[in-house]
């Protein structure tokens, strides 16, 4: 595992960008841990495929292993966690009982100078204009904001399907430099307020680790156990090295239409976020037609699409490349993005996506 940078990540954002007291604003969160919610398919599915992991420790078992479709899930001990998280100094978590837990793990190898050392690191956003829109998206160490702008560079003045596959294999081929990594079991949200301001928020835990850290009630990240994001294999990762991802929380802003947009998906996200990215600056589609089109995915040379396409669409793309994978429905391989305007919440059914506007 590595250090988790989330706490310190909540703690700099408040202090620059909230007037609510913390606590008000974790409330809802609390709650729902102390009350419980209802297991829904999509949750129950993901449970299901991570039962190897789930089911590594007896402590992993007992706090994961009622997730069944229908169950009310409850976590008494996240939510008294993040009460602990909103109330205490911000370095409580690093140099507290959550850090002192983690490292005395038997088979750990996080130490307390690992959690002394570490600060949220804040960037400009990588930058890309077109047709009068803006995009701001994640700056390296995160690979994947650089291939989604080289792809929507890639089309140039065509936006049509071939070139849309040009574009994803132009990625594909980049790819194959230290630039590309991935992350898994990530999950987006974005946001928009009366005032005008948008957050894009893109959350990854990979694929937990099975370990559970001590009356805390959240399972350890486990990325330097992936062998996309550590390539060179377990014990090599070099210390006070920023990990990459390909997670990709984005922005888009045009004099009438501002948005806020991200997606899970692992090496996927690069090209789905492209995909609805296109269909807002060239096919000015609305965000809804935007995040409901049918997509593609190309990598090491094979294709994937969605249902959808128009049958004159699928046969120019059929001169370019042939079709590995036609999928029956809009599936979470696709990725799952979620987003908002102004006035407009759209979330993507593909991973069970909902969109809310009050």
């Amino acid at each position: 595992a590595a250090v988790p940078g989330v706490p310190a990540g909540i703690h700099k954002i408040h202090q620059q960008l909230c007037s609510l007291p913390l606590e008000v604003l974790a409330q809802p969160a609390i709650d729902a841990a102390r009350s419980g919610v209802l297991v829904n398919h999509q949750q129950a599915f993901v449970a299901m495929v991570l039962q190897p992991i789930i089911n590594a420790t007896a402590a992993g078992k007992k706090l994961y292993g009622n997730m069944r479709q229908g169950q009310r899930w409850q976590n008494p001990e996240l939510a008294e966690f993040l009460v602990q998280l909103c109330r205490q100094d911000p370095n409580w978590f690093y140099q507290g009982e959550a850090a002192a837990a983690i490292c005395a793990q038997p088979d750990g190898l996080l130490q307390a100078i690992d959690f002394k050392d570490y600060e949220c690191a804040v960037r400009e956003p990588l930058q890309w204009s077109s047709n009068g829109y803006k995009v701001y998206t994640n700056p390296e160490p995160s690979s994947g904001g650089r291939l989604i702008v080289e792809q929507l560079k890639r089309l140039k003045s065509r936006h049509d399907l071939a070139a849309v596959l040009e574009a994803q294999q132009h990625a594909d081929d980049l790819k194959r430099s230290q630039l590309f990594e991935v992350s898994r079991g990530t999950t987006h949200i974005s946001v928009a307020d009366g005032h005008g301001n948008l957050a894009s928020l893109t959350l990854s835990n990979g694929e937990n680790n099975g370990h559970v850290v001590p009356g805390c009630g959240f399972m350890m990240n486990n990325f330097l156990g992936e062998e996309d994001i550590n390539p060179d294999g377990f014990m090599s990762w070099q210390g006070k090295e920023r990990l990459r991802s390909m997670m990709s929380p984005t922005l888009i802003t045009h004099a009438e239409h501002r948005y806020a947009l991200g997606t899970g998906g692992s090496n996927r996200i690069k090209t789905a976020l492209f995909q609805v990215i296109n269909h807002i600056i060239n096919d000015r589609k609305i965000l809804k037609h935007a995040i409901e089109a049918p997509r593609m995915h190309f990598e090491n040379g094979h294709l994937d699409i969605e249902p959808g396409f128009q049958v004159d669409d699928l046969s120019v793309l059929l001169k370019t490349c042939p079709i590995n994978s036609e999928w029956h429905n809009h599936n979470l391989y696709f990725g799952g993005v979620n987003a908002v305007t102004n006035d407009t919440a759209v979330g993507d059914a593909r991973r069970g996506g909902v969109g809310i506007v009050c």
